[in-house]
């Protein structure tokens, strides 16, 4: 190579290029990272956005099977105290809603039943089971009595979600009455309940 052919301003100029194309290499895995972050983020974007769908869509199936079963369908505290009930739950016991959220499910039971109510909750808080199955007896606000198969799940804290219990509940009167054979359920809140097939059990 000839002598001085690296003067000092082609040496300068030199480095400067250098640099230049090291900045534009770290500039390029700069862009790079952020096309990737870019990606990932539209991807968790998607996803949120999916999942939100689905959760929105689960809403409104529970919505309307809440709204519009012809069973009885309430949701409670953990203490047994109603948050929400259906229609079909408000036509059987003759409460509003907004009467219920006064009442705790033993409140509404008869007292002879509400042992068994108790025995499954303790249960339930001790963790030996987390869904249960009642026939039990109803008070009516009309001073009736009506039998019901209740079939409760437990669902447990989550995140800022509190404990509940999700009850279903169907109004088996008529069938303990074809049972025993007797006439039509008077509605005598002072009288013994006149249909007694069996004691309330906790399944």
């Amino acid at each position: 190579m000839a002598p001085g052919v690296f003067t000092p301003n082609r040496l300068a100029m030199l480095e400067l290029l250098a640099s230049q194309a090291a900045i534009s290499i770290d500039n390029a895995r700069v862009y790079a990272e952020l096309a990737r972050l870019n990606a990932d983020l539209t991807q968790e974007n998607s996803d949120r956005r999916k999942a939100e769908e689905a959760l929105l869509a689960s809403e409104e199936r529970w919505r309307k099977l809440f709204e519009n079963s012809s069973v009885g369908i309430a949701l409670t505290a953990a203490d047994g105290r109603f948050v929400a009930a259906n229609v079909a739950l408000q036509n059987m016991l003759g409460y509003t809603d907004e009467e219920l959220r006064g009442f705790t499910a033993a409140d509404v039971t008869l007292e002879e039943d509400r042992a068994a109510i108790e025995a499954c909750i303790s249960q339930v808080a001790e963790g030996e089971r987390r869904i249960y199955r009642l026939k039990k007896r109803l008070a009516r606000k009309d001073g009736g009595v009506i039998w019901a198969d209740v079939n409760a799940v437990f669902v447990a804290a989550s995140g800022s979600t509190p404990a509940f219990f999700a009850l279903v509940v169907a109004d088996i009167t008529e069938r303990e009455r074809a049972q025993v054979n007797l006439g039509p359920v008077e509605s005598d809140a002072a009288g013994p309940t006149p249909i007694r097939p069996g004691p309330c059990s906790c399944d």
